[in-house]
């Protein structure tokens, strides 16, 4: 079971997180970066997550 997405909000932007699982098991995080006022949606970062097992992850 993947954790939901976490979310940071600011004045006029959220910030994503998402955490993944490669088809070798390797775990990864995504952030996004959303404009709350055009709507827009920004890649910032995808890094992998070493020495953390699926069931570590934040819930």
């Amino acid at each position: 079971m993947r954790p939901p997405p976490h979310r940071l909000q600011f004045n006029n932007e959220v910030l994503h997180r998402f955490y993944g699982k490669t088809h070798e098991g390797l775990l990864f995080c995504v952030h996004i970066k959303e404009d709350k006022r055009t709507g827009g949606k920004h890649f910032m970062s995808v890094f992998p997550i070493e020495g953390k097992k699926e069931e570590d992850l934040p819930q």
